[in-house]
């Protein structure tokens, strides 16, 4: 095996081998969705910025013919 090629090949097969062992653990694996969620959880201001619970329905449930408002031209 070449020098230039012998890194790459053993950092895959470490990348590799140790995603296999972070899978098998249930813990380590219940852990990253944990994480993934808290980090979402953070960001969701940034990720969604607008807020579900404010909806205009007047605006919403307007007939298709009037067209769009003053707003949206």
């Amino acid at each position: 095996m070449r020098w230039w090629t012998r890194g790459s090949a053993t950092r895959d097969s470490e990348w590799r081998r140790g995603l296999r062992r972070l899978w098998r653990s249930r813990l380590a694996v219940v852990g990253a969705i944990i994480g993934v969620s808290l980090v979402v959880g953070i960001f969701a201001p940034w990720i969604a910025p607008y807020s579900p619970t404010r909806i205009n329905l007047r605006e919403r449930l307007k007939s298709p013919q009037r067209g769009p408002s003053l707003r949206h031209r």
